[in-house]
């Protein structure tokens, strides 16, 4: 540990004395868990050996593919309240402070120092420009995980639907309930069904509007699954929504229900019909799918930029005139196309800095395929035993050691505990847990896509722009664009990388070339005179401003916290 006074002279005041600690699981089922708990000894013992000290202490226990977790947020309000220099914000691992690129904007506005304790790693304004690429690159890969899960989730989801189970939350009218066979599915709730039934009956009479049936079942106290009031439009989809005939549509597919329908399909079909009478078909008029439709702005009057096709074959991009005449020119897609590639060129890694980048990414992440399988086995065994507390129940039913009603609720129990872990096997054995390759991918892509781009689809090369593009405008001097987080700072990287000055040209191997704030490396311990390797010295993780944290094995060795597959 380092002495007082040095810490005393680096950390300036309150900022260096004072911290902040975050930590987050990603679902209630881990808050009881080992994870909370190892997050907040780990940031603790961390704070403690460093000589900090904890001021608030944040915890949210939640997923977070979206901005706007509780804690979090209270969290942001409380650094922007306080002057700077700000407390220095503690937290386990990226994937635990960030889930979402919002994340990463908010925080970085804030100037903060951010430690990630578990990664011994550091992120502040007076960072180098290859470790704030590197730590974006590791945000996206947080975003890449998460968004993989989902896709694994949604894939067991489409599996219940084949099988005639309805794979989501229960619709007004039904409840999640338990089947027979131990698998989750929905049954008619006792308490809503005969409104579902009685709405259908009165529409099919043709003698009641939509804006009627809304306001008559409001008086009857019916409500939405989350208590709210009812709205027409909350009415209409009811009014046409299959599932309470015993069919249901999911991802543009119809299926079959095995599951209790609410109403019969002759008085479905009977308001399907009605409806129809009423409101008829409404077909939207399709028109051509351009690739940069509402992506552009006019930089002469801030106007969209729309396409127009003349000739049935020539498209031009042009203003819209919306705020009056405008003198913006007129300019051919296949142009903007080539500006825009060039564009994503300036993204494209030289070879030499790609291997740095490999190399940083691995040195992060060297635990991570570990712990994931650590994870597989630990579901393994849970299920395990889950399956031997059913055998030695069913055997204490038998000698009549437990009533059968005792049986059949612990049974019960046990079997939801074997569904729930099953489905976190699957996606833990089917998700991606490569995570430093999503990462080597990620800038990998980014070299190719210059090419790539002209020749995507329409939809595709518009999907693109969405995630690289923060604003573009079209003027007499061609286009001009801005690229998002983190591939702004890719494009400012690269620009200061000239040939000659690559990783393995600089004085510390680092890509800016400046020896004073140079790539941490892995020490070796020292050889004595005979050529026995000696104790090593002390590790420290270097800070901005010269400032030394105590960084000793056990940070790096622990293992992560996180159970990943229950986001």
């Amino acid at each position: 540990m380092r002495p007082a006074h040095n810490a005393d002279r680096a950390l300036g005041g309150r900022a260096g004395r004072e911290a902040v600690a975050y930590w987050r699981v990603s679902s209630a089922e881990q808050e009881q868990g080992y994870s909370l708990v190892a997050q907040e000894t780990l940031l603790r013992e961390f704070a403690q050996e460093n000589q900090l000290t904890i001021v608030r202490e944040f915890k949210d226990v939640e997923t977070a593919k979206t901005a706007g977790r509780a804690e979090f947020g209270e969290m942001v309000s409380f650094l922007k309240r306080l002057r700077e220099p700000r407390p220095i914000l503690l937290v386990e691992k990226t994937d635990r402070l960030y889930r979402n690129l919002r994340d990463w904007v908010t925080l970085d506005e804030l100037h903060l120092v951010i430690h990630f304790v578990k990664e011994n790693a550091t992120i502040s304004p007076d960072s180098r420009s290859g470790e704030k690429l590197v730590h974006g690159i590791k945000v996206l890969m947080a975003k890449n995980y998460v968004e993989n899960l989902g896709e694994e989730a949604s894939k067991g989801m489409l599996e219940k639907a084949r099988t005639g189970v309805w794979p989501s939350s229960a619709p007004v009218g039904y409840q999640n309930t338990m089947g027979p066979d131990g698998k989750r599915t929905i049954t008619p709730d006792p308490a809503t069904a005969p409104h579902i039934v009685e709405l259908f009956r009165l529409y099919s009479t043709g003698n009641w509007s939509i804006k009627e049936l809304t306001k008559h079942f409001k008086t009857l106290g019916l409500r939405t699954k989350r208590g709210r009031v009812l709205h027409t439009a909350t009415v209409d989809r009811i009014l046409h929504n299959p599932l309470y005939a015993g069919t249901f549509d999911w991802n543009g597919e119809r299926y079959d229900g095995t599951y209790a329908p609410i109403i019969t399909t002759s008085l479905y079909f009977r308001v399907q019909e009605m409806l129809r009478k009423r409101y008829g078909t409404r077909e939207r008029h399709v028109t051509r799918d351009f690739a940069y439709k509402g992506l552009i702005h006019c930089e002469l009057c801030g106007c969209l930029i729309v396409t127009e096709t003349k000739k049935e074959k020539f498209s031009y991009l042009h203003c819209t005139q919306k705020r009056g005449p405008c003198p913006g020119p007129w300019v051919r897609e296949e142009r903007v196309t080539e500006q825009l590639a060039h564009l994503l060129q300036t993204i494209s890694f030289p070879t030499e800095v790609l291997a740095w980048v490999t190399d940083a990414l691995k040195d992060s992440h060297e635990d991570e395929q570990a712990e994931h399988q650590n994870l597989i086995d630990r579901t393994k065994t849970d299920l395990d035993r889950l399956q031997a507390r059913l055998d030695t129940m069913y055997e204490d039913r038998l000698d009549a050691r437990i009533t059968t009603q005792q049986y059949d609720e612990k049974a019960s129990q046990y079997r939801r505990e074997q569904e729930t872990a099953r489905e976190r096997l699957r996606i833990l054995q089917e998700s991606n847990a490569e995570y430093m390759n999503t990462g080597i991918t990620i800038i990998e892509l980014a070299g190719r896509l210059h090419e790539i781009f002209p020749q995507q689809e329409p939809l595709a090369r518009r999907e693109t722009l969405n995630l690289l593009v923060k604003t573009a405008t079209l003027g007499h001097d061609g286009l001009k664009a801005t690229l998002r987080s983190p591939f702004d700072l890719l494009q400012t990287t690269i620009a200061t990388l000239k040939p000659g000055n690559g990783p393995d040209d600089t004085p510390d191997g680092s890509p800016d070339g400046n020896p004073k704030r140079g790539r941490r490396t892995r020490k070796t311990a020292p050889e004595s005179t005979n050529g026995t390797p000696t104790s090593a010295p002390q590790n420290h993780l270097n800070v901005d401003q010269g400032r030394t944290f105590s960084v000793s094995g056990k940070w790096r060795g622990r293992r992560g916290s996180n159970p990943r597959p229950q986001a």
